[in-house]
């Protein structure tokens, strides 16, 4: 009586079935669920795996009386934890099993072939369960071995539309069987075992000696033993995982001949180091205050050296840092050796105070003011050294106010002849000069001055708001044209300077909305051409305007961008002398009341072209100018407070203006 049937019913045969009975039951079962018959059919294919791993275990007579004592389970057990005798329905072990519970030394290890072939194969722990072979191999062994002379078939592949062989056979010619089973032809297999080693040892190289149990055969006595082997592995430096150390014929003897070994090394995981190709990873951890205003460490190399590792602070999450020439030798060379890298990880702390918080904000917040001054220094000493590299050879003079102006021999020329294109182009209305609109107020003033008295006419009542509107421009603005003009790498401060001294909101954001728009007229068309200029242009002015440009761009800079001091430097890079620079410029704001003025049908075209022709504004001009020469940008202002009030008191419709 046996303990279970599940095997015999996969082949659907009797316990009592004879060897040719199972041979026969597994050639039909096989052959019916192979997978090439059954493609796009798992259900077949798992019914193909279970009939040959049933074949597996009763085609071994040895195998089989094991099963059918005691089970399936207790071969896939490997034999340990042997049934009580009573347990088993028989009163004693089968021969050769007693000592190991039950299963031969070794276990029944990967699965030898069916048929009467069998193999045991390598296990260095001296037991383990049974694991069944490829079902294909099993398939191939089968008919290799005279299964298919059971039956009618000339040719059990030909159905399989492989030129007479099926998978696992190779591929090629027809082969025919015949009825007498040919000679098993032996297998030698190769059995791979891991073999873990330190990081160290694959640094400087190890010998290791292992002791394995292996398994003989006596081909004369048919008998079967277990020995001792001493194995002796040479550990080469920069040997990596997955290389494998190789020992031939050392394994399992059977009657087929004796296994190969082959032993894949893994690295054992190092508490510093992890490898990565070549190169050894350490990762450095720090604290955010540590990592934030400096550190300090030494690490130990894996060769034994100290190596010091610092930061002066603030250091990034993830920065790294490369030693050459302390990492893993090379195996091509183990002279030459990969890199050390230190990689950082701060450590953030998990929650922090409300005096913590706002403690930190005010650092990040001078920090922040820091790098603007900085940024506005670097720009300063930017522009010095252009000047100091484009100085002019002629000497300079100095005004009254204690600044050497570098253009002395054309500052005093108001009506100088040598530069009558740059005249044109910076008189030219196209500029963005009023193009806002702006005009000083003018609709307020108008709306403040109806009715006029009987004797007084609009054309008189606008040439006193014109003049008016030039004296305050004039106090406020030219100060600080005349100052960027003797001094470009000032351009900074006096633009910060000039927008603190400027109260109306309104007048502003004109002068900002004018100056940025002017900037934005050098860089994408003065500044690509050389300048129609004699003399020379000044690369100062050109070196100053850039580095502005790129302060206003930053968001952190506190840059403005002025109209006046911008105005003066585009002029110098023209090389327009200062007189010219101021004079157009208040010609350029009378131009914009004038057309504002014609808007607001206070005068006609020509009359408007009348005033910009007449000595009258001439002699305006001219008086702005030199009232305002000698005047310090600490002592700029406004000379007409009215005209402030006339601006303010229209700022909603200027916004308008500046939003549209």
């Amino acid at each position: 009586m046996v303990a279970e049937t599940k095997l015999y019913d996969s082949l659907s045969i009797k316990p009592e079935a004879s060897q040719d009975e199972i041979k026969k039951a597994y050639r039909k079962a096989a052959l019916k669920y192979h997978p090439d018959k059954n493609k796009g059919d798992p259900k077949q294919g798992e019914k193909f795996k279970e009939v040959s791993q049933a074949y597996e275990i009763l085609s071994d007579p040895e195998k089989r009386k094991v099963y059918d004592q005691y089970g399936l389970e207790f071969i896939l057990r490997g034999g340990r934890e042997a049934p009580q005798p009573e347990a088993g329905g028989a009163g004693e072990m089968p021969s050769g099993f007693s000592g190991m519970g039950g299963m031969p030394p070794g276990g029944f290890g990967m699965g030898g072939m069916p048929g009467g072939g069998r193999s045991f194969h390598f296990s260095t722990n001296g037991g383990g369960g049974f694991n069944f072979s490829n079902p294909e191999d099993i398939f191939s062994s089968f008919f290799k071995q005279g299964g298919a002379g059971l039956g009618d078939d000339d040719d059990v592949f030909a159905s399989f539309g492989g030129g007479g062989l099926g998978r696992g056979m190779g591929g090629g010619s027809r082969a025919r069987t015949s009825a007498r089973p040919r000679a098993r032809s032996p297998e030698v297999t190769t059995v791979e075992k891991q073999l873990p080693v330190s990081l160290e040892d694959l640094f400087k190289g190890a010998h290791k000696k292992m002791k394995i149990k292996r398994k003989t055969f006596d081909p004369s006595t048919g008998k079967r033993s277990v020995e001792d082997n001493i194995l002796d592995m040479k550990i080469e430096p920069g040997y990596k995982a997955g290389t494998k150390i190789k020992f031939k014929g050392v394994g399992d003897q059977e009657e087929g001949g004796t296994q190969d070994l082959h032993f894949v090394i893994t690295e054992k995981a190092h508490p510093v180091f992890k490898r990565e190709g070549d190169d050894l990873r350490v990762v450095l951890e720090l604290d955010l205050k540590e990592a934030l205003t400096g550190w300090k460490r030494t690490i130990g190399t894996i060769d034994g050296k100290q190596v010091p590792v610092s930061g002066g602070g603030p250091t990034q999450p993830g920065y790294e840092e490369r030693f050459p020439n302390l990492g893993m030798p090379r195996r091509k060379n183990i002279s030459d050796r990969g890199d050390m890298v230190v990689q950082i990880k701060v450590k953030f702390p998990s929650n922090l105070s409300q005096t913590q918080k706002t403690r930190l904000k005010e650092i990040f917040a001078e920090k922040q003011a820091l790098n603007s001054e900085i940024t506005r220094l670097e720009a300063q000493l930017e522009v010095a050294r252009a000047r100091r590299d484009h100085a002019s050879p002629q000497p300079a003079t100095t005004t009254t106010t204690g600044v050497a102006s570098p253009t002395p021999n054309n500052d005093n020329a108001l009506h100088s002849p040598s530069t009558p294109h740059a005249l044109l182009l910076l008189s030219d209305s196209a500029l963005p000069l009023g193009s806002f609109a702006f005009s000083s107020g003018l609709e307020s003033y108008l709306l403040h001055h109806k009715p006029l008295p009987p004797t007084t006419t609009p054309l008189a009542s606008f040439h006193r708001f014109l003049g008016l509107s030039i004296a305050s421009v004039a106090g406020t603005a030219l100060p600080y044209i005349i100052a960027a003009y003797r001094n470009p790498a000032e351009i900074v401060s006096l633009d910060n300077d000039l927008d603190a001294s400027t109260p109306c909101t309104v007048a502003r954001r004109a002068s900002v909305a004018q100056g940025r728009a002017l900037l934005s007229v050098w860089e994408r068309a003065f500044r690509s051409v050389e300048p129609a200029s004699s003399p020379p242009s000044d690369d100062t002015a050109a070196v100053a305007l850039s580095t502005f440009s790129a302060l206003l761009k930053n968001s952190t800079a506190t840059a403005n961008g002025h109209f006046a001091p911008l105005w003066s430097l585009v002029s110098l890079f023209h090389s327009l002398s200062l007189p010219q620079t101021a004079y157009i410029f208040l010609f350029s704001h009378a131009r914009a009341v004038l057309s504002a003025a014609v808007r607001a049908s206070v005068m006609g075209p020509y009359q408007a072209q009348g005033v910009l022709a007449s000595a009258w504004l001439q002699r305006e001009i001219e008086k702005g100018v030199s009232g305002n020469w000698e005047v310090r940008v600490e002592e700029a202002g406004q000379r007409v407070p009215l005209v402030d009030l006339w601006v303010g008191r229209h700022e909603v419709l200027y916004s308008r203006i500046f939003n549209s």
